[in-house]
């Protein structure tokens, strides 16, 4: 299916500073379910322009692309890119109309750190603090109603762990920055709290995880830890693993992995 782009939609602007999203849009004048895309680096660095091959194959399967900016650390600090993130979900309802998207359900869909932040969006609905004042449409929900989560942390405490030797070779934690820590403690509750982990609920919507096998960024562990929860309370979870694939692999992106996304997007958003 062919895809059609409208670059830099202004979604909200926060201190004179705007914060826009890309559409990516199958062509069809009917409505189109749509799902609110994350990028990863970090919560440091990144741009919604960063996955232009992954947008649009997902757009080509039907399903509309929102891939939105969000504010990174050290300009901000948690919980300043989820409320960015449900204001790009506001935006969408609030504009559907115009973009001809079905908006009754909306998908989060994020990768590394966005699917974090992907997973917080549908982990915290309702939850006043995670709501944010940002953007002009306070009235329209942010609640989305499934989540696509891609090789992401799930315990943010643990993920930010090094031992003695890894602090010599590997980057800092990512965490550090997001909470604005030099150090975080076992009993740090601000980030326990924005755990996806410790976030499940029975009422939580349907997930689906993807990760690799070789990823030496974020363990095995940490996909599989979000799974199990999940389906402990009961909660509709998918996980997909893999083979031969790293952090960020190409293999994420080619055609299979990209129309099973899709149909699991759709079952889920009609």
């Amino acid at each position: 299916m062919d895809v059609e782009i409208t670059k830099d939609l202004t979604y909200a602007e926060v201190d004179g500073q705007p914060l826009a999203l890309d559409l990516y849009r199958p062509v069809t004048d009917d409505d189109v379910p749509v799902v609110l895309y994350l990028h990863g680096g970090g919560y440091r660095v990144g741009d919604k322009t960063d996955d232009v091959r992954r947008l649009a194959g997902l757009a080509s399967e039907g399903i509309a692309v929102a891939s939105a900016n969000y504010r990174l650390v050290p300009h901000v600090t948690y919980p300043a890119p989820v409320h960015d993130a449900k204001a790009a979900v506001r935006w969408l309802r609030a504009h559907a109309a115009e973009h001809r998207l079905a908006t009754g359900s909306v998908g989060a869909w994020g990768a590394s750190a966005g699917g974090v932040l992907a997973s917080l969006l549908g982990l915290s609905a309702g939850d006043p603090d995670l709501e944010g004042e940002v953007g002009n449409h306070a009235a329209e929900s942010s609640t989305v109603q499934a989540v696509v989560s891609w090789f992401a942390p799930s315990d943010l405490i643990a993920n930010s762990r090094r031992s003695w030797l890894e602090k010599l070779v590997l980057d800092e934690p990512t965490e550090h920055g997001l909470f604005g820590r030099d150090a975080i403690a076992d009993d740090d509750d601000q980030v326990r709290a924005a755990s996806p982990c410790a976030r499940v609920t029975r009422s939580s919507p349907p997930f689906l995880l993807a990760r690799g096998d070789r990823d030496r960024i974020v363990a095995e562990h940490e996909g599989r830890a979000l799974h199990d929860v999940l389906a402990r309370h009961g909660v509709s979870v998918t996980s997909t693993l893999v083979g031969g694939a790293g952090h960020e692999d190409p293999r994420f992106d080619e055609p299979w992995h990209l129309a099973a996304t899709a149909a699991w997007l759709r079952q889920q958003l009609s």
